[in-house]
């Protein structure tokens, strides 16, 4: 019975619409344009791999999605996004006591800095930054507690399909690239590539309010919905500004990796 549970559990993990933040490929896009920027120091790179366990960036980026299912991991729950209302910055808005993306991230990225720590809890908080630093870098994950980061924006209509406005930007969008994570993460290289340096920051209230500022482009999509080319025309409006937030994540990821181990 136990066993079954958790079969029902992890299905409806998969068939729930916002469980993935950019969605499975968007993550690993994020750790594959992260690893391409990864130090080239061979001591690195081994500790690196031992830590994985012979997994990449890509393979673990989705785990802290995956363990939605385990209810001895509810608590992370709220760490994968952060409420922060038009008129309110993150400083002066209400936090949740459970923790969110930001404080997550701090908190992880010491943790992997720590050498008392075990490789148990290196991989551990490895996982986690992977996935949270894709998190804060989709805009609805900074979102508005209005509409619940856009969830609560529904009957959008996506290529037939009745939708909401996270749900386009976790999935829709990048589904609609038709791309292997490998190839989506070598196009966003070849085309932002020579911006790296002015993305490399680990300045994490930054990169919140770099989402929060995207906004009036998240929201541009009144006047559209009642065309039936809607999916076609938003996606020409937002394209730009969602590749270079996948590329802004992997460039940042690589940065402070590159500084914790």
């Amino acid at each position: 019975m136990k066993r079954l549970s958790s079969i029902l559990a992890l299905i409806l993990c998969f068939h729930t619409q916002t469980i993935f933040a950019w969605g499975a490929i968007g993550h690993k896009v994020v750790g594959e344009v992260a690893t391409q920027y990864l130090k080239k120091d061979a001591k690195f790179l081994k500790e690196l791999k031992l830590m994985l366990e012979n997994e990449d960036l890509a393979d673990v980026s989705n785990w802290a999605d995956f363990i939605k299912s385990d209810p001895t991991w509810s608590l992370a729950s709220t760490w994968h996004y952060v409420t922060i209302e038009d008129n309110e910055t993150y400083e002066t808005a209400t936090h949740n006591k459970s923790g969110d993306v930001v404080e997550a991230i701090n908190r992880f990225y010491k943790e992997l800095k720590n050498p008392k720590l075990s490789r148990v809890k290196h991989k551990e908080a490895l996982s986690f930054l992977v996935h949270f630093v894709g998190d804060i870098h989709q805009p609805l994950h900074v979102g508005r507690g209005s509409d619940q980061g856009g969830n609560t924006i529904r009957d959008l209509i996506w290529l037939g399909r009745k939708t909401n406005l996270h749900a386009i930007w976790d999935e829709h969008l990048i589904e609609m690239e038709k791309l292997s994570y490998r190839e989506y993460s070598d196009y966003l290289i070849r085309k932002f590539g020579n911006k790296k340096r002015e993305f490399e920051t680990k300045d994490v209230l930054e990169w919140a309010k770099e989402s929060k500022d995207i906004r009036p482009i998240v929201y541009s999509y009144e006047g559209l919905t009642a065309k039936s080319s809607f999916a076609y025309d938003y996606r020409f409006r937002v394209r730009d500004t969602m590749n270079l937030q996948l590329f802004k994540a992997g460039v940042r990821l690589a940065y402070i990796l590159n500084r914790a181990l």
